[in-house]
């Protein structure tokens, strides 16, 4: 049984990895470069104790967008018709929109989380934690995006992100009978979920069951990287709740797409982050991408993304945003609605794009009271321009009135 360290002794490297194309910075001798997180402090603004009414505003209900009406909030919620009112803020007839969630992402300071909350991307899935005093330090901070994490990640020793990330031996897994100490391990520390990946030399199949089987005996949800197709089939047969990214190097075919469904998994795609990355060779080779040329990669993906959308399976909007290194990153924000437009370019409807940015993350990850604007509901709202509708055009969600985290509203919004 190989030992584990406590958190606070954990000498902590690089931004996490994930092919979720390669979370690390490198020197100019190709060697990962150590890089702690700092836990950071800000003067948080008080909770919220007013009421509000944000009038002429049309509700999109998950299914469609209503006739204007009138949204309460009360503190931190949504809530009924209230008596009195202490602000009226006028939506002019604008779409209002429940807070955007950013299923994959791995946000890196409080600014990242400023930057999100100035997008509408109220909520964010982190899906490592390098530190877990860092990732304790990041939630709860008032007025700005929800932060869930992850744990530390499941990897096998000579993988390509134990490597790249420089993970201790006794922060590895190679065998089964080492996953009950392990997932206590990342739950005792205070993780939403267990991250395991996925990819050559990483843990095998009869490991990744094991991780995932101790996982659900607790309760607790998996999610797995695996971004070519002989890992992706091994997260599927793993039943990991949601694996992430989606192959580039071959087409998912109906007997895993079946399996997924029948298992009632789901899938995070980000888009986004293959398109960014697979442009330039040189990132394809830092990031242990196979060097297929961009547009057939591309086509391979768009295709999977279509397929496990066409089988039913539940698409969570998810980007692998990063904090920038080596030029090599994917701005947080901004690439949320990018992934809008990529899902969208796959052939998914505009309807249930925006349910992969709000409420099917909330459900298949358990988030409280997010993802719909429904009284008692906490205030996570995005307040669309007068001429802005996504149902029409998705890129629409661009166009950004006011944003309200908590019943607080953000003042920065992106422009």
């Amino acid at each position: 049984m190989h030992r584990y360290v406590s958190a606070a002794s954990l000498f902590l490297y690089a931004l996490p990895s994930s092919a979720c194309p390669g979370h690390y910075r490198r020197g100019e001798n190709g060697t990962a470069i150590p890089q702690t997180y700092q836990v950071q402090t800000r003067i948080k603004p008080a909770t919220p104790t007013a009421t509000v009414a944000i009038t002429n505003v049309r509700v999109w209900d998950g299914y469609k967008v209503n006739e204007p009406s009138t949204v309460y909030i009360a503190g931190d919620s949504i809530s009924g018709v209230q008596s009195t009112v202490d602000q009226s803020i006028d939506g002019r007839n604008g779409i209002l929109l429940p807070g955007l969630i950013d299923a994959h992402a791995h946000p890196g300071s409080v600014q990242d989380l400023e930057t999100l909350s100035s997008y509408g991307v109220t909520t964010v899935l982190n899906q490592n934690c390098q530190n877990y005093e860092y990732c304790s330090s990041m939630r709860g901070q008032t007025g700005l995006t929800s932060f869930f994490t992850a744990g530390f990640s499941a990897k096998g020793p000579g993988s390509s992100h134990a490597n790249n990330s420089d993970t201790p031996l006794d922060k590895l897994i190679w065998e089964p009978s080492q996953a009950p100490a392990y997932v206590q391990y990342v739950f005792g520390n205070g993780s939403d979920w267990l991250k395991v990946v996925s990819e050559q030399n990483g843990p095998d199949q009869a490991t990744q069951n094991a991780l995932v089987e101790n996982a659900h005996a607790l309760g607790k949800k998996v999610n797995t990287h695996c971004s070519l197709v002989e890992f992706y089939n091994m997260a599927i047969l793993s039943k990991s709740d949601g694996p992430q990214h989606i192959p580039m190097d071959g087409v998912l075919n109906d007997t895993m797409l079946d399996l997924m469904y029948s298992q009632k998994q789901y899938a995070t795609p980000t888009m986004n982050v293959f398109y960014d990355q697979l442009h330039d060779p040189a990132a394809v080779a830092a990031l242990g991408q196979p060097a297929i040329p961009f547009e057939e990669a591309w086509s391979v993906i768009k295709q999977n993304v279509a397929a496990v959308y066409a089988k039913g399976i539940p698409v969570l909007a998810g980007t692998d945003s990063t904090t920038p290194y080596a030029g090599l990153s994917v701005s947080f924000g901004n690439s949320l609605h990018y992934e809008l437009w990529h899902l969208y370019q796959a052939g998914l409807p505009t309807e249930d794009i925006l349910r992969a940015a709000t409420i099917l993350p909330a459900l298949h990850h358990g988030l409280p009271h997010r993802g719909a604007i429904e009284e008692g509901m906490l205030a996570d709202l995005v307040l669309l321009e007068p001429d802005a509708d996504p149902i029409q055009a998705i890129n629409d969600t661009m166009k950004i009135s006011r944003v309200w985290i908590g019943g607080l509203e953000y003042m920065n919004v992106a422009k």
